[in-house]
């Protein structure tokens, strides 16, 4: 009896351990992710924050019949170098108010365009008409849209804090590029911001 009863303290201090240790790593993730460990990365130089594309110069682009409905507004990109993000927060104003960035490289007669659509789906593409991906995290109301080039022109496009996609936009350098929305239905603004180097 009495090694039975030498056993259970044995096992009953190892769980005792097993379960300080848990908790001193469940606190110390926690302090982590509290730090802003787990968030996406942002370029270090804030450039721009307004509320609304408002209050940037439109953009004079050449761009096809089908692409006439959209709004084109212009962001400070052409004197940056990567690291950039772009970060954008609005509510679709309607069925068909898409919205989203736009990006135009020297030597390219379309713009590419990185939009979400209230049906629950987003396009990276310069084709006419744009290509849709289902994407469950987008909301029928507000989306939270980031954007972050690295220096070798690695892209990751966010929707509401969750990966949508990870693709090769090119090197940065010279490009300009923006906001897009749909003109008849054009989203409610919360705010545009870029970070660039």
């Amino acid at each position: 009896m009495p090694d039975e009863d030498a056993l259970t303290v044995r096992r009953l201090r190892l769980i005792s351990a097993l379960l300080v240790l848990a908790a001193v790593g469940v606190s110390a993730l926690a302090l982590l992710l509290a730090a802003g460990w787990a968030d996406p990365p942002t370029a270090p130089r804030l450039v721009l924050s307004t509320g609304s594309p408002a209050d940037l110069p439109l953009a004079s682009l050449t761009v096809p019949p089908q692409d006439e409905s959209y709004a084109w507004a212009a962001l400070p990109l052409a004197d940056l170098t990567a690291p950039i993000t772009l970060q954008a927060e609005a509510a679709f104003g309607g069925e068909q108010s898409v919205w989203g960035f736009w990006f135009l490289p020297p030597g390219r007669a379309l713009p590419t365009r990185i939009m979400i659509h209230p049906a629950g789906s987003y396009s990276l593409s310069d084709a006419l008409p744009p290509d849709w991906t289902p994407f469950l995290h987008i909301r029928p109301a507000s989306n939270r849209l980031y954007l972050h080039v690295t220096t070798e022109g690695r892209a990751e496009l966010r929707v509401n804090g969750e990966l949508a996609a990870g693709f090769d936009l090119g090197v940065f350098e010279d490009w300009r590029g923006g906001i897009v929305f749909d003109r008849a239905s054009p989203p409610v603004w919360r705010f545009i911001q870029v970070n660039g180097s």
